[in-house]
């Protein structure tokens, strides 16, 4: 699991990455057996997560093919969240300029 877009409370979009393929999962509330289960699901699922998604692919209003689901299941949970390249990339650019301001003293 890459990334989470939330569109509203029963529209959840997923990025997952592998391989060097990614693939958007659209996951919405009314291809569920209940909301409850959907939420149960979808409050589970988080940033580096190893999922697993049972659906049928579409397309979504922006021309995306896209993976409609009606099952999910976490495989594996991530422990250590993974860094995003912008915010890897801005600590990188502190660090470095907090050395420098520690040699120009």
């Amino acid at each position: 699991m890459h990334s989470i877009r939330e569109s509203g409370p029963k529209l959840i979009f997923y990025d997952v990455r592998g391989e060097g393929v990614k693939l958007q999962i659209m996951a919405n509330a009314k291809y569920y057996q209940s909301q409850e289960e959907f939420e149960q699901v979808t409050d589970r699922i988080r940033r580096g997560d190893i999922v697993g998604f049972k659906g049928i692919p579409a397309k979504t209003k922006k021309v995306c093919i896209s993976f409609r689901t009606a099952a999910c299941s976490c495989s594996s949970h991530c422990f250590k969240v993974i860094a995003n390249a912008l915010a890897l990339t801005h600590a990188l650019d502190n660090l470095m300029y907090r050395n420098r301001q520690e040699i120009a003293c």
